[in-house]
């Protein structure tokens, strides 16, 4: 285990004096590609807090086509149908952006929920702002452009990770629910005024301020929630975050 969670919400529980219960946790590696299951073969809930990487959530049509319709990197955790009562959730997890996690099993979650107010409260909060990024995700598909959209995306992903990560283009089109041809000529340009550069399935972000001028208001959205946490954690050394 590393020295204090880098995960955001329980870092702002460990720095409000909360003790981290390591022994109740398990270090998980998140491979790129791994489904994030909310239950596991037998059936029993678990719940994984996102140390590093970022999980996207899918939902696909009746025709399997599938549609982002959400991500969790390393300000939450993977599970909130359990912590509403839901015995299925309609969409799938996996990692999107390799890392690592903590994994707990769902009635160990329970139990804390119930022992500490602090930390029911922290959780409810995250739920809340979970909904909040749902109803705004839904609004800016259907009314900014794709290029607001991918620069939306691309932001989101730096300040989750680094500048750097690995991104194909029919896997954003995917994601955004918009043709790989789009995505094509949205990157060209992009590239073209010296905001991103990307190769070989690489993405290098290399103008933040111009990147977020040109994209919608939904990113201010989690960059609020985003920075209210980091405000209330202890930033992890090997782990710093990005300043957008």
């Amino acid at each position: 285990m590393p020295q204090g969670p880098e995960n955001l919400l329980l870092a702002s529980l460990v720095a409000g004096g909360w003790r981290l219960p390591e022994s109740e946790m398990e270090a998980v590696p998140l491979p790129l590609g791994e489904p994030i299951h909310i239950r596991d073969g037998g059936g029993a809930g678990r719940i994984t807090f996102v140390d590093e990487g970022v999980v996207s959530l899918v939902m696909h049509d009746e025709a399997g086509r599938p549609a982002e319709v959400g991500t969790v990197g390393r300000e939450g955790l993977v599970g909130v149908p359990l912590l509403l009562g839901a015995t299925v959730t309609p969409y799938t997890a996996f990692v999107q952006i390799a890392g690592r996690g903590r994994r707990v099993d769902y009635p160990t979650f329970r139990r804390w929920c119930e022992d500490d107010p602090a930390f029911r409260e922290t959780i409810s909060r995250y739920v809340y702002f979970r909904l909040l990024l749902s109803y705004q995700n839904t609004a800016c598909n259907a009314l900014h452009t794709a290029e607001q959209r991918v620069a939306r995306w691309l932001l989101m992903t730096t300040r989750r990770t680094s500048p750097r990560f690995a991104l194909k283009q029919d896997y954003l089109a995917m994601m955004l629910g918009v043709r790989r041809a789009t995505v094509s000529v949205v990157c060209a340009g992009l590239k073209q005024q010296g905001l991103i550069d990307y190769s070989r399935g690489m993405v290098l972000v290399r103008d933040v301020p111009g990147l977020m001028r040109l994209s919608c208001s939904c990113f201010a959205a989690f960059d609020e929630f985003h920075r209210s946490l980091i405000a209330e954690a202890v930033p992890s050394p090997a782990s710093p975050a990005v300043a957008l």
